[in-house]
């Protein structure tokens, strides 16, 4: 097993179309929480594994031309898109840069979030401790973590689909067999607490995707089918069924009325006031500050 397994989800036209649909999905049903973690006006933003910057934009609109959001993600292509995007909305206030998620260069005490949104499951336990530890470094002392994540074994499709079933269970135990946990959103908070954080407040959703979206978009283990195969978990003629059970599930989504459900988790923790996890006092940078410093790519990103 690979200490650090390589992200399971290729980038294509089609994925990117599931992210854009997602971020605004995430913007609209989580407006609360986004609130309450403080995706607000002049706000100073970590996304960490930004993959190709959805939702990154979504939070650059927020936090304003006197807020920032700067983007992080060890893949080259997802930087590449997300830069894309970035000037194709001639957006001032963010950027995109490729690093690994627990070394991305940005100033320790410069941010005001950290957002860390489906990133923990395909990571190994080891890299999750380390993301989490590098979040609480950048924030600014009050400063607070957003971290979504799913449970991959609530996944619910009605009508029910064998096919389909089989397809998630292939991805869960691909993660699984390569060190991630596909059920790592219930536990989002007792790890936060475990890497310092202080006050953590739990959230759940059981979203509901209806007939016209399940149209229009693939579920994210169809974007991971070539490593459930490279890791010996499915076959060629897996993929083949699993492709024609999409189409034909595409094909009459409207006509049955057919509806799936994904468990999302969510938490807002706190970096304590006073001190950081070492027990030195950070100096953060204030609201409406300066911009973090654009990070340097490390060594292995």
């Amino acid at each position: 097993m690979s200490r650090d397994p390589a992200y399971s989800l290729a980038l294509s036209d089609e994925e990117i179309g599931r992210y854009r649909f997602m971020a605004q999905l995430a913007r609209h049903s989580e407006g609360e929480q986004w609130r309450t973690a403080g995706f607000v006006p002049d706000a100073k933003v970590a996304d960490i594994g930004c993959g190709p910057g959805l939702v990154l934009v979504e939070l650059a609109d927020i936090v304003g031309p006197d807020g920032y959001v700067v983007g992080i993600d060890r893949g080259a292509a997802e930087i590449a898109t997300a830069s894309k995007l970035i000037s194709e909305r001639d957006l001032t206030n963010a950027t995109a840069h490729e690093a690994d998620a627990w070394a991305t260069g940005i100033d320790e005490g410069s941010i005001d979030v950290v957002n860390v949104r489906h990133v923990l499951a395909h990571n190994t336990t080891e890299n999750q401790q380390r993301i989490l530890a590098h979040a609480l470094d950048l924030l600014r002392p009050g400063g607070t973590l957003y971290a979504v994540d799913a449970d991959l074994t609530m996944s619910r499709n009605d009508p029910f689909d064998e096919d389909a079933h089989d397809l998630n269970d292939a991805y869960i135990a691909h993660l699984i067999d390569t060190g991630r946990d596909p059920s790592v959103g219930p536990k989002l908070g007792s790890l936060a607490t475990s890497a310092g954080f202080g006050e953590v407040q739990r959230f759940a959703d059981f979203a509901c995707l209806p007939p016209v979206t399940l149209a229009q978009i693939r579920p994210p283990a169809w974007a991971a089918r070539q490593a459930i195969i490279d890791s010996g978990h499915a076959t060629a003629d897996d993929l083949a069924r699993w492709d024609r059970a999409l189409t034909t599930s595409a094909d009459t989504a409207v006509a049955r009325n057919r509806a799936a459900f994904i468990a999302s988790f969510m938490i807002v923790a706190r970096k304590p006031s006073s001190a950081a996890r070492s027990g030195q006092i950070l100096v953060g940078g204030a609201r409406g500050a300066a911009g973090p410093a654009a990070p340097q790519t490390p060594s292995g990103a």
